[in-house]
Formats: C-alpha cells, structure tokens, sequence
C-alpha cells in the first residue's frame, strides 16, 4: 500500500477531484459546455492547472495567509475578499493580470499562440497576448477563476 499509495498520488487524485468539482460548476453557468469525460485531455489538463492555482488564488486573497486546506471556510473568506476587490478598479485589475498570466502560460505550454479569432486546430487564440492589449470583455473573462472561490464556498459547505 505504501507503494500504490504514494503522497503524490494522493494529492493528484485530491486534485482531480477538485479539478472534476470545478468544471461542474463551470458547466452550471456557461451553456454547451462539457462533462468531464468529453474533456480533451488538454482541457482536463486546463481545469486541473485552474484546481491547482487555487491554493496560490485564496493566499493571495487572503494577503498571504498560509492555506493547508481548500475549505468552505477558506473558500468563503477569500471568495468576500474577492468580492471587495470588485470595488477597487485597480484591485481588481491586479488580480485579472495574476490570472491572465497563469492562463497565457498554460496555453503556451501547449503551443498555442495569438491569433485573432480561436482556432483549436492552429492552436491560436485572441487572449493570447499582453494583458494590456485585452478588451474589456477579455480583461473580464478572467473573473471566472476568481468567482469559482465562492462556488467552491457552497460546493464544500
């Protein structure tokens, strides 16, 4: 057992988990969206990159305090500093930029590059790009990772 069960299986498996929560509530507010097991493996992949950042998300939230576990209560006190962070333009485009660079990374990693309209096939899409060169609705997209926290709040509750 101590071979099958390794520390880095576990915490892969927690995060799968966690990864697998995440896309359901994701499917719940965004139309024609998939399931899981309809992922391709590169969008599994996006949504267990999203459940890994989310540690690193609540501690920024929570200016730095250390998280040993992603809890309705750690969830529901970052998701209500989130929520005040609405109010500050600069706040908020702070946290946007985080996220952009995260999700601009992950792309890159599977070579993905600009390109002005998304094409899955040339692996090119209009977000990638310095963040300061996003629409408004872009810059806004990336609220979606923040506004998980408190969904997660509930999911966990």
């Amino acid at each position: 057992n101590e071979q099958i069960y390794t520390v880095d299986q576990i915490v892969r498996t927690r995060l799968n988990d966690a990864a697998r929560a995440m896309n359901d509530l994701y499917r719940k507010s965004v139309e024609d969206s998939l399931d899981w097991n309809e992922l391709s493996d590169q969008l599994k992949q996006s949504k267990i990159a999203v459940a890994d950042h989310l540690y690193m998300k609540i501690r920024i939230l929570l200016n730095g305090k250390r998280v040993s576990a992603i809890d309705s209560e750690n969830c529901r006190v970052a998701y209500e500093a989130f929520c005040k962070a609405k109010e500050d333009p600069e706040e908020l485009d702070r946290l946007r930029r985080i996220e952009h660079a995260r999700w601009v990374r992950f792309y890159a990693y599977y070579n993905w590059s600009y390109g002005d309209k998304r094409n899955d096939k040339r692996h090119e899409n209009p977000m990638i790009r310095k963040y300061d060169m996003l629409t408004a609705g872009q810059k806004a997209y990336h609220d979606r990772a923040w506004e998980l926290i408190g969904e997660m709040a509930k999911l966990l509750k």
